[in-house]
């Protein structure tokens, strides 16, 4: 999974588990495995996790659009630079 791409890597997992007839832990360990560390970590401190997997799989974007807008407002804010107004000179 790529950052800022959970939306579709949960959508990925829920058609391949759908068509190799995949479900319960064997999904949740598949998702917690593909998953990005931050989001990794993020996950490990939710508790407790739902145990039915669509549950599961349906409460992981969640957490990973919190960690994009967390990390949104926590990229600094780049000001344009603006030319300093010229220096008054006193020339009398």
């Amino acid at each position: 999974m790529k950052p800022g791409k959970i939306d579709h890597f949960c959508d990925q997992l829920m058609t391949l588990a759908l068509w190799l007839g995949y479900s319960g832990n064997l999904v949740q360990e598949k998702a917690s495995v593909d998953i990005t560390t931050d989001l990794r970590n993020a996950w490990a401190s939710k508790a407790p996790l739902p145990d039915e997997y669509l549950e599961y799989i349906n409460l992981l974007p969640q957490t990973g659009h919190q960690l994009v807008d967390l990390a949104s407002f926590n990229h600094p804010v780049i000001r344009e630079k603006h030319d300093p107004l010229p220096e008054k000179t006193d020339d009398r």
